[in-house]
């Protein structure tokens, strides 16, 4: 039975991180299989740690091949998920198999015989075939599950402007990554547990699923004028600029019942949602200028429109400075939490206005910053105050940026066919 849990265990990192969760799992049987021949050696350490490092340029390699195809037609990212779905399932039903003893070493490693792995194959349990096959479909079903759920969670993901954002999908990338070391390595260590925690993490996929699909869900409409498409949360067609009545938006840029109390105010969050403040649809940088992809008008009218909204986004990083002091206090994957929390939300939305020559800097900073933390923000309460500073600090860098660029006019006005609803 252990076999079967380790194998459960296993399934949700090899569902998202599948390069990643393969390495971590050669490298530990092969040290396994090092421990149980008998020949643990210098060589045979020095082979392991290479297994490993090649392990994560491999990782490396696979996420930077499929950042690139991101930037292709949606008919390719749905054959890449489709292809995920596949592989994750294939490997996971690959490695019950060979944890389950018989020829599974050679199906998922292509080693055959003779070599470590087999070594660690031979000392697993070995049930009835009738059995056995019975719970690999079982691993297979939970593996295809975990995949399709996470393939629907990214679909939905980028529909959303923040998804745009090459640093929320790093901080994603690497707080992923950091999940599925130390989860594999509780499910390999606590077998249990780590069914546990399959259970657990499909329940909050779920859940991180259906707030998403309510948060895109609603978001679009017909022009009363020209029956264009429109999205509910602008006041004005950017197709004919006939003006209309906005929704409110919430959380993520969620489309709400009722119109904005406050135009202003409106016109704002739909700034940090990285929406034009007329039709609401997202914004490009072209040129250095930040535009509306559709009516082509400015993010921002003049400068007094600019200091608005940077008071609006230092408002909202008030708030959130108590949340992510919270955050602080759970040991490393509380850095990568607040991280994603403060690029989500309004308070981190400078950045979008920022020229990529000026976030290279901030991006520097981030990562001394966040290596620095790495060593003091486990130790009990320091984090509380190590997180929060380290917001702060990004945000005082991208704001420096964000004025610097208010000089420069590089986010200036200009004429555009739809201008947004006075205040």
């Amino acid at each position: 039975m252990e076999a079967i849990a380790i194998s459960l265990g296993v399934v949700p990192y090899l569902a998202g991180r599948t390069t990643l969760a393969l390495g971590v799992l050669v490298f530990w049987y092969s040290v396994q299989a090092f421990f149980a021949s008998g020949e643990f050696s210098v060589r045979s350490v020095f082979v392991s740690i290479a297994l490993g490092v090649l392990t994560v340029v491999v990782h490396l390699g696979v996420a930077w091949v499929r950042g690139v195809l991101a930037a292709l037609e949606q008919e390719v990212q749905a054959w890449m998920r489709r292809l995920d779905r596949v592989a994750s399932t294939v490997f996971a039903m690959g490695f019950a198999l060979y944890l389950l003893g018989g020829f599974g070493g050679m199906v998922l490693m292509g080693l055959g015989e003779g070599l470590p792995f087999a070594a660690v194959s031979g000392q697993t349990l070995a049930p009835e075939f009738s059995m056995k096959l019975l719970l690999l479909l079982g691993v297979g079903v939970t593996a295809y599950a975990f995949a399709s759920l996470r393939s629907w969670i990214g679909g939905l993901f980028d529909l959303i402007p923040l998804s745009d954002e090459s640093s929320v999908r790093r901080v994603l990338f690497l707080s992923e990554s950091m999940f599925t070391v130390g989860g594999l390595v509780i499910a390999l260590l606590f077998p249990v547990v780590g069914v546990v925690l399959t259970g657990v993490m499909f329940a909050m996929l779920v859940g991180v699923g259906l707030m998403l699909r309510a948060v895109t869900r609603g978001a679009r409409g017909r022009c009363e004028a020209c029956e264009a498409e429109v999205h509910l949360a602008g006041s004005a067609c950017p197709a004919c600029s006939a003006p209309r009545v906005p929704r409110r938006i919430g959380f993520l840029g969620r489309v709400l019942d009722g119109a904005p109390a406050d135009v202003r105010k409106h016109q704002q969050a739909l700034l940090a949602a990285r929406r034009c403040p007329s039709c609401a649809e997202r914004l490009e940088t072209v040129e250095g200028e930040v535009r509306c992809s559709a009516c082509r008008a400015p993010a921002f009218r003049d400068e007094e429109a600019r200091q608005s909204f940077l008071r609006h986004v230092e408002a909202r990083l008030a708030v959130l400075v108590p949340v992510l002091a919270g955050f602080g206090l759970v040991p490393v994957l509380g850095i990568g939490a607040a991280l994603v929390l403060y690029k989500l939300a309004p308070a981190g939305s400078l950045s979008a206005f920022v020229s990529w020559r000026e976030r290279l800097g901030t991006r520097v900073l981030r990562t001394l910053a966040v290596l620095a933390l790495l060593f003091i923000q486990p130790i009990p309460l320091v984090g509380a105050f190590a997180v929060p500073g380290l917001i702060v600090l990004l945000h005082l860098a991208t704001r420096r940026a964000f004025l610097a660029a208010s000089t420069r006019g590089e986010t200036g006005g200009g004429a555009a066919r739809v201008q947004p609803l006075a205040a």
